[in-house]
């Protein structure tokens, strides 16, 4: 397993460089903002024992699931939560391949130190509060 979560200067040029960890069975790129539809294409090609991914919070879209599930045989459960590039209807491709995911809109991602550009709202005490009793997810079990 490999864990890059919330990495925000990790590239698609970055991600390329796990091409050397052939036998990866789990790679979590989670709020990984800069990542696209190449690094994962390139996860696709040359990770095939990837069992477990999570692309939450990444800029992936449904051609880059595509590849994802025809070359990772071994592809059981996926996290596209956040992933604001994503189709509404981008979760049947991995419902149609009966494998396991987490998506819908992640609405509670926030940056606790803001940067220049981000998009992100700031982290506040009322959101404390609010993120301990809230949850939003679309859960599929195939």
């Amino acid at each position: 397993m490999i864990s890059l979560a919330e990495c925000r200067n990790i590239y698609d040029a970055g991600v390329t460089h796990l091409s050397h960890l052939k036998y990866l069975t789990k790679v979590i790129l989670l709020g990984c903002a800069n990542v696209k539809d190449d690094g994962i294409k390139d996860i696709s090609r040359n990770l095939k024992y990837v069992e477990d991914i999570d692309i939450g919070g990444t800029l992936v879209t449904g051609e880059a699931l595509r590849e994802l599930v025809s070359l990772c045989l071994n592809l059981k459960k996926v996290n596209i939560s956040g992933c604001k590039k994503l189709n509404a209807s981008d979760d049947n491709i991995l419902k149609a391949n009966k494998i396991n995911f987490e998506g819908g809109e992640d609405i509670f991602r926030f940056y606790l130190v803001p940067e220049q550009f981000s998009d992100l709202p700031r982290i506040t005490n009322s959101v404390l509060k609010t993120r301990s009793t809230l949850s939003l997810h679309k859960v599929s079990i195939a």
